[in-house]
């Protein structure tokens, strides 16, 4: 965790979370955790999810030691692929969602690995001891 860079991995957060809320707002009715009585436990849970998965990314990237930046956002797209959308058959397999809800929950975490693949292969340690 010293290798990191934690500006730039709360950074990632932040946009994340701002992201969040921009994609819950143009949520289907389905989606929408505003008409039920867990909304503070729905925010604390999707807090969690995003915290540990910048951290993860941001972990996986420093122990891969990929040099270049492209393979690194190229790590990240596929991690989304291969992890997260087998998902999406998952979900519409064995839940009752329609295909059209399971997209739209796939589409905000491809919007969160993209901003991971923008920002977080900055997230090399500024201290030059730690370089490698």
């Amino acid at each position: 965790m010293y290798k990191m860079n934690h500006k730039v991995v709360c950074f990632s957060i932040v946009c994340q979370i701002i992201g969040c809320f921009i994609w819950l707002f143009f949520a289907p009715d389905s989606l929408q955790p505003f008409q039920s009585d867990t909304l503070y436990f729905s925010i604390l849970i999707t807090l969690f999810a995003i915290i540990s998965s910048v951290y993860f990314y941001a972990w996986v990237l420093n122990k891969m030691m990929v040099v270049s930046k492209i393979e690194m956002a190229g790590l990240i797209f596929c991690i989304w692929l291969f992890y997260l959308m087998p998902n999406l058959l998952i979900v519409k397999t064995i839940m009752v969602v329609d295909f059209q809800t399971a997209f739209y929950v796939m589409v905000f975490s491809g919007g969160a690995s993209f901003v991971n693949a923008i920002i977080l292969p900055f997230s090399r340690s500024s201290r030059s001891i730690f370089k490698k």
